[in-house]
C-alpha cells in the first residue's frame, strides 16, 4: 500500500488600510481617498477601483473600499470623510438714519450653530469701527458732511476641529443723511407798494427743501410756502411800520427719512 502527503498552504489574511486626505473638509472642496494591500479594489459610491479616488460630499460620508489580491482573496475597509457645513447669515435690515441718533442693534442669526459673524465696515466715518466680530450694538451714528454716507458687509465663518468654513455674505448699509443748513438770508426795509427782493435759499447739503412761515401776512405775503420766495409788492395801508419775520426751517429727505 502506499501512501502520499498533501501540504495545505493556509495564505496570510488580506489586510487592506484606507485613508482620507484631508479628513475633514468644507462643503464643496475634494478630498484625496487611498487604498493599500491588495492587487485591485473597488470602492463605494461610484467611486471607482482606482488607489487613489477623489470624493466631494455634501455631508460626513463613509465609504467602502474592497481589495483582491492575486489569488482571490478579499479584504473590506472603511474610511470617513467629515464635513463642516456652510454657514448662512440671515438677511440684516438696512437703517436710515439722521446725524447723531442712535442706530438699532444688529444681531446675527444663522441656520448653522457656532457661526461666527466677522464684519467689515467700508465708511468708519459713520462713527462704527472698520471692522469686528459678532453682533453690532446700539451706537450713535455721525455725518457732518454734505451728503449721505453709507456703510457695511458681513462674512460668516464656521470652525470645527480646526477647519474654518466660510459661507456666502450678506451686504447691509447703514445709511446716515447729513444735516441740513441754510445760509443767512438778508432782511429788506422797503415802502409801501414797492416790490421786495426776491429770495433764494441756498444750502450746503444738495436737494434741500425749504419750509417757511410768516407771521404778518398783511404784507402781501401768504402765512407760508415751500421754497424760494419770488418778488411781490407789499403793502402797508397803517400809519405804523409793518414787521413780517419769515422762519425758514431747511429739510432733507433721503430713503424716506427727512432730517
Amino acid at each position: 500500500m502506499h501512501t502520499a502527503s498533501v501540504t495545505i498552504n493556509q495564505p496570510p489574511q488580506l489586510v487592506i488600510t484606507a485613508n482620507a486626505n484631508p479628513v475633514l473638509i468644507c462643503q464643496g472642496d475634494i478630498t484625496n481617498l487611498s487604498v493599500s494591500g491588495a492587487s485591485t479594489y473597488n470602492w463605494s459610491n461610484g467611486l471607482g477601483n482606482g488607489i487613489t479616488v477623489t470624493a466631494s460630499p455634501t455631508i460626513t460620508t463613509t465609504y467602502t473600499v474592497t481589495g483582491s489580491d492575486t489569488i482571490g482573496c478579499t479584504a473590506t475597509t472603511e474610511v470617513t470623510v467629515s464635513v463642516n457645513p456652510t454657514p448662512d447669515i440671515s438677511p440684516t435690515s438696512d437703517q436710515t438714519l439722521c446725524h447723531n441718533t442712535q442706530t438699532t442693534a444688529i444681531n446675527f442669526t444663522s441656520s448653522v450653530p457656532n457661526t461666527v459673524f466677522n464684519w467689515i465696515n467700508n465708511n468708519s466715518s459713520i462713527g462704527l469701527a472698520a471692522n469686528g466680530t459678532g453682533d453690532i450694538s446700539s451706537f450713535t451714528v455721525t455725518n457732518t458732511g454734505t451728503a449721505p454716507q453709507t456703510s457695511t458687509i458681513v462674512t460668516p465663518s464656521f470652525t470645527n476641529n480646526g477647519l474654518t468654513c466660510t459661507g456666502q455674505s450678506d451686504t447691509f448699509l447703514i445709511i446716515v443723511n447729513p444735516t441740513p443748513d441754510i445760509s443767512p438770508t438778508s432782511d429788506q426795509t422797503l415802502c409801501h407798494n414797492t416790490q421786495t427782493t426776491a429770495i433764494n435759499f441756498t444750502s450746503s447739503v444738495p436737494n434741500t427743501v425749504f419750509n417757511w412761515i410768516n407771521n404778518n401776512s398783511s404784507i402781501g405775503l401768504a402765512a407760508n410756502g415751500t421754497g424760494d420766495i419770488s418778488s411781490f409788492i407789499v403793502t402797508n395801508t397803517g400809519t405804523a411800520p409793518q414787521t413780517s419775520t419769515i422762519i425758514v426751517t431747511p429739510s432733507f429727505t433721503n430713503n424716506g427719512l427727512t432730517s
